[in-house]
């Protein structure tokens, strides 16, 4: 990863904080500008559909930063929560296929969580089909 100039460290907030360091430290604590950590960890569906979803304008969306507890040792990391202009919050979780674990947990979370919509996600020809998990 090439370093960033003087002028681009002074510009941001880190950089005002790094503006006193030296080069290879600057180096050693710079973080890259293009993904979040959390943006990184989606798989190619997964990122498709985040792209999608930032077109249509809601007021706030997490990408897998909700974790429900469903039971002792047990947790669901939901893909996307998005929160519309009217305070609708959406659990949305993309799949190309199911496996019977995932089915489990997501049923369980709906129970669980009645007050929340979960939707599970995925990729027709025509776009995204979207199916309302019921508790």
């Amino acid at each position: 990863m090439p370093a960033w100039t003087t002028e681009q460290l002074k510009s941001t907030k880190a950089g005002a904080a790094m503006a006193g360091k030296s080069e290879a430290t600057r180096q050693f604590l710079q973080v890259p500008k293009a993904i979040s950590t959390d943006e990184a960890k989606l798989n190619k569906t997964e990122r498709a559909y985040l792209n999608y979803i930032r077109c249509l304008g809601f007021t706030w969306i997490g990408v897998q930063n909700v974790t429900l507890k469903l039971a002792h040792d047990t947790r669901y990391t939901v893909d996307f929560v998005t929160v519309d202009k009217n305070g609708c919050i959406d659990m949305r979780e993309v799949k190309g296929f199911f496996r019977d674990d995932a089915k489990v947990k997501i049923k369980v979370a709906a129970r669980m969580f009645p007050w929340l919509r979960f939707l599970v996600v995925r990729k027709t020809k025509n776009g995204w089909e979207h199916e309302e998990v019921k508790p």
